[in-house]
């Protein structure tokens, strides 16, 4: 007989509840671990990779991949180069011949399982692989940019001898990046940011061109964007000068604009035409000039957007000769007293090029060649400083030269002056990345790789330190010269009771020492413990700190 009040459906119900709810944990904890175990994957390789000379460097790139954190760069003999967030590499050091990349993805969850490859020729003077002509190209020209769907699409005008176009990118127009190498005259960026600037070079087996002059494009992810709507300033510094049979303007680059329309009159309260309607340089040489000739300029975005006419240049043009234009009769002497300082420091460099004032000059332009007698190329004009600032030196020797200009001509160059960019001995080492460590029943052995990526110094010497086992100290076993990659010691005095042996490699120059953390070897276990930033268990993290202030 059942008790009184026993309710036989509630039973039930409370039966088929416990049952979904077990069902309900069973599932979820199933789905769980499925979603758990994807997660918990190393990422795939990139799925494609490419490598080009870029004057004394080789760029490599390579597609995103979509669950990576970071990407490790290993050369052809495994040897680690680089770890980096973005999908492009500069390689500072290229060695002459075939240099072999190896780009693996990284996650929390480990490195994939394979690689993507890429491989260059560097002849060692800048020259590239591949190619067509005798020369190198000359800078592309035409460039735009503009809003396509969820893409940015940046164009330029093919370069007759040229083989590739390799695109630069950067979000504030300062700092580029290398992210696409391309045969055709266009690509398509499926990742913008708000800001985008882009420049192009050209490329062939002799060499890389200039870069071209930038493009600036908006994006709202939105929806809209494209070229900054307002329209841009009116470039400034405008000049005009005889050059042969032609006259050539030049001008301020603004920092919005596309393009730039010349304007040319007989007058200065004249009529302007447009004598040049697309052009991204600074400059423009007009083949045909009149005798009076009045030139105005104005800055175009990238939607189409015009600025103001600049105010306006004089040129006088005489067929048989001469020529001429503002104020002066005389051509005006060189400058005196060039100078180059770096105003910055060895990461953001500001070398400020600056000159005696010359009496009868109207404007200046600064050139610059990485030889004192080689070809020297403008970087800059000013129409009434008697400095400019190259933010943007080669790496090494930089030679200066100015010329003043008024109505009547250009100077002869000035002396040189010269500044050595060396930011590999004006920034503290970093620390080493371990390639490969083994032992034997009495000998270790380290390899390491100094890294050469942007903040990195050049070291000058290296020591090899291994921990006192009684004292606690390290001691430095051995000194190397900063290229060192490799070292050995008996490791038996240096073993500990429980079989331990502290030991690594720190490297210095004058700006200041790497610091880094030590390798720990159990020779009774055969275990290696640490180095290139691995954590140590609990009773060891204090030591990366002892190692790394070693020389304090």
């Amino acid at each position: 007989m059942l008790p009184v009040g026993y309710n036989k459906d509630k039973k039930m119900k409370k039966t088929y509840r416990l049952v979904i709810l077990v069902g309900i944990v069973i599932v979820s904890a199933f789905v769980f671990l499925l979603v758990g175990c994807k997660k918990r994957e190393a990422p795939s390789a990139p799925s494609s990779a490419s490598a080009s000379v870029r004057e004394l460097t080789i760029c490599v790139t390579w597609s995103r991949v979509e669950d990576a954190d970071s990407y490790e760069i290993y050369d052809g003999d495994g040897y680690y180069l680089n770890e980096t967030y973005g999908t492009s590499y500069t390689d500072y050091s290229p060695r002459e011949g075939y240099n072999d990349y190896l780009i693996y993805a990284r996650n929390q969850y480990g490195m994939s399982s394979s690689y993507a490859y890429a491989t260059c020729y560097y002849e060692g003077n800048g020259g590239g692989n591949g190619g067509s002509g005798n020369s190198a190209p000359s800078a592309p020209t035409g460039l735009s940019s503009s809003v396509s769907g969820s893409q940015i699409k940046v164009t330029w005008n093919r370069v007759s001898n040229a083989t590739k176009y390799n695109v630069y990118w950067s979000p504030d127009g300062i700092d580029y990046s290398c992210y696409w190498q391309t045969s055709d005259t266009y690509i398509f960026d499926s990742q913008p940011y708000e800001n985008n600037y882009y420049k192009v070079i050209a490329e062939n087996n002799y060499g890389v061109s200039d870069f071209s002059s930038y493009t600036y494009c908006h994006y709202s992810s939105g929806g809209g964007g494209g070229g900054d709507d307002s329209a841009p300033s009116a470039p400034t510094g405008v000049s005009a000068e005889v050059s042969g049979s032609r006259v050539c303007v030049t001008w301020n680059s603004v920092s919005n604009a596309s393009y730039y329309k010349v304007y040319r009159a007989s007058s200065s309260s004249g009529s302007y035409s447009v004598i040049a309607s697309s052009t991204s340089n600074t400059y423009y040489y007009d083949a045909s000039p009149n005798t009076n000739n009045y030139y105005k300029v104005t800055a175009v975005n990238s939607s189409g957007t015009e600025s103001e006419k600049s105010d306006y240049a004089y040129c006088y043009y005489s067929s048989g000769g001469g020529g001429g234009g503002g104020g002066g009769t005389t051509v005006p002497d060189a400058p005196t007293g060039v100078n180059a300082e770096n105003y910055g420091n060895a990461m953001l460099p500001d070398i400020r090029i600056s000159w005696n004032s010359v009496s009868n000059a109207t404007s200046y332009k600064v050139y610059r060649s990485t030889s004192a007698n080689g070809s020297y190329s403008q970087i800059g004009s000013s129409t009434t400083n008697t400095f400019l600032s190259d933010s943007n030196p080669r790496q090494g020797y930089n030679y200066y030269k100015v010329k003043a200009f008024n109505n009547a001509g250009g100077s002869s160059y000035s002396s040189y002056a010269v500044y050595n960019y060396d930011p590999g001995s004006q920034l503290s080492p970093c620390p080493v990345h371990y390639t490969s460590h083994t032992a034997t029943s009495y000998q270790i052995t380290l390899r390491w790789t100094n890294p050469t990526t942007y903040g990195c110094g050049t070291p000058t010497t290296a020591y090899l330190r291994v921990r006192n086992p009684d004292s606690g100290v390290y001691a430095d076993l051995q000194t190397l010269s900063g290229s060192a990659t490799s070292a050995s010691f008996s490791y038996g005095m240096w073993a500990d009771s429980e079989g331990y042996v502290y030991c690594g490699i720190i490297t210095e120059n004058s700006a200041g020492t790497s610091g880094g953390l030590p390798l720990v070897y159990n020779w009774k276990t055969n275990t290696w413990y640490g180095g290139n930033g691995k954590q140590y268990t609990e009773m060891m993290e204090m030591e990366e700190l002892i190692f790394s202030h070693i020389n304090q």
